[in-house]
């Protein structure tokens, strides 16, 4: 009888690790503040530079570590600054989602 518990804290102690893991958290660059994210279109004076993406998260399932909003928001605005961006419309939101067999753990914007 005192196998069968052993066994039984193990595995909630696994099941308890594997759904805490979430990706670390993204700290905004200092210019960060002076992009402006928004789904509607933007004003007339814009001109495209390309696209640009915020991926938070990583990995398969239990393996990967849970991307959030807030993480891809985040990326997005640091790497818009990257490429001298002032504006980015956001087209797509992708969050955490099962793909071809494997739960996808990144938030894509």
């Amino acid at each position: 009888m005192q196998t069968g518990l052993r066994s039984i804290c193990a595995l909630s102690m696994f099941a308890l690790a594997a759904c805490g893991a979430t990706a670390t958290a993204v700290q905004p660059s200092p210019r960060a503040a002076s992009v402006k994210i928004s789904k509607a279109e933007p004003a007339e004076n814009c001109s495209e530079i390309g696209p640009i993406e915020g991926i938070h998260g990583s990995g398969c399932g239990a393996f990967g570590r849970a991307g959030t909003y807030e993480g891809a928001y985040t990326t997005l605005k640091n790497n818009a600054v990257v490429k001298r961006a002032n504006f980015v419309r956001i087209d797509q939101q992708i969050p955490p989602h099962s793909e071809n067999g494997c739960f996808d753990q990144r938030f894509v914007m």
